[in-house]
């Protein structure tokens, strides 16, 4: 509506103007040497007017065919570029649909021309280590490598498919070439633990183990899982090839660590290599108040039934209280196989195969069985063996 009033003024405008310059027509006269121009005022206003636009797209005409010569020369780069986006898009959904070797070729495609090229030799190397095309894969991390900003990613990921190939020790190697500290990523010191598990060094998964719990990688339940295996794993670690290390190692250790009944059943075993008679005390000590699955296997393991009325006495008055425990049944029945009392163990191996029937109690229930003559019996027992493998 206002578009239309501000037409109609105009129209107002030039019809209330129109006789006056019909009226006064002007004059312009322009001589030039032995040229002589005379015109109204009017047509010469006109023809300056019509002039200038005429000008005015000549100099369009001439920028815009001069911009075609100068931009003509990146169309192909523009059309590589295009590509590229289209060659990373089609490898980036046949990496969520896993077709691997698709997306390996794809994305190996986009990445000369593509505008982040470490992501798609990153994302080849992915697709070509699912179809284990290993030298492949490790073309394409070198090249990641070579990218700015882009080391560290293709070292984490080259040490994660190191790890997959189960090659450990130079999946190591490059970890150490990373600073594994307070200010690494969590990604990284996920890794890092998996490396260091692979290789059992339990040194240096203790000293990150703060960090895997400051950075919520572990939850409570998990770090004690792994705190425990470290525990174990330095016990049985070779740098415990003496008396005195082993020792060493065991007063280094917290007291709430050492107080746990499967960390002191590993130390028992550990010391029983050089002092057995020290280890066994030991054991008697810790049976007398810790009746768990961890000691009660550590006292099958390092000491025998026969001769040893202490221990007899200790076992059978546990009995009397949980003649149902499978793990108390089972310690006992080892003890007497240890000695070949076979009659004397097969009631104890009966009443832990009706606590907690496995495999290989029925496997053992049926050698005692076998060494008794009980052929019958024997059979019937490795079939029940057989059922449960």
């Amino acid at each position: 509506m206002i578009r239309v009033l501000a037409y109609l003024l105009i129209i107002l405008a030039g019809m209330m103007i129109a006789p006056y310059l019909i009226a006064n027509k002007g004059y312009v006269l322009v001589a030039v040497g032995e040229w002589t121009i005379e015109s109204s005022l009017l047509v010469t206003a006109l023809v300056l007017v019509v002039f200038y636009t005429l000008l005015q797209l000549l100099e369009w005409l001439v920028v815009g065919f001069i911009n075609t010569l100068l931009q003509s020369r990146y169309w192909p780069e523009r059309w590589r570029r295009s590509a590229a986006r289209k060659n990373t898009l089609t490898g980036a959904l046949a990496l969520a649909e896993e077709d691997w070797q698709v997306a390996e070729d794809a994305m190996a495609k986009g990445a000369a021309k593509g505008e982040l090229p470490a992501l798609n030799y990153l994302a080849a190397a992915r697709a070509a280590q699912q179809q284990g095309h290993i030298e492949t894969r490790d073309k394409y991390l070198a090249l990641a490598k070579a990218q700015p900003n882009a080391k560290n990613a293709a070292t984490v990921a080259s040490i994660r498919y190191l790890l997959q190939q189960g090659e450990s020790a130079q999946a190591r190697e490059l970890l150490d070439t990373l600073k594994v500290d307070g200010r690494a990523k969590p990604s990284l010191l996920s890794l890092a633990k998996e490396v260091y598990l692979a290789q059992s060094d339990w040194k240096a998964l203790r000293l990150i183990l703060p960090l895997l719990r400051k950075k919520q990688l572990l939850d409570g339940e998990q770090a004690e899982a792994l705190l425990l295996k470290v525990d174990l794993g330095e016990l049985s670690a070779s740098d415990n090839r003496t008396l005195d290390e082993l020792r060493k190692h065991w007063a280094w250790m917290p007291r709430v660590e050492r107080n746990k009944p499967i960390i002191k059943a590993e130390y028992c075993r550990q010391l029983a290599q050089f002092e057995l008679a020290e280890a066994q005390q030991l054991l008697m000590k810790q049976l007398k108040s810790h009746q768990d699955p961890h000691t009660l296997a550590a006292v099958a393991e390092l000491m025998h039934w026969q001769d040893n009325d202490k221990l007899q006495t200790l076992l059978n008055k546990f009995h009397q209280a949980n003649p149902e425990s499978a793990e108390l049944n089972d310690c006992i029945g080892r003890l007497m196989l240890k000695d070949r009392l076979f009659k004397q163990a097969k009631p104890y191996w009966q009443a832990a195969i009706k606590a907690e029937p496995t495999r290989e109690r029925y496997l053992i229930l049926a050698d005692i069985q076998e060494n008794q003559g009980e052929q019958f019996a024997a059979i019937s027992s490795y079939k029940h063996a057989a059922n449960l493998s």
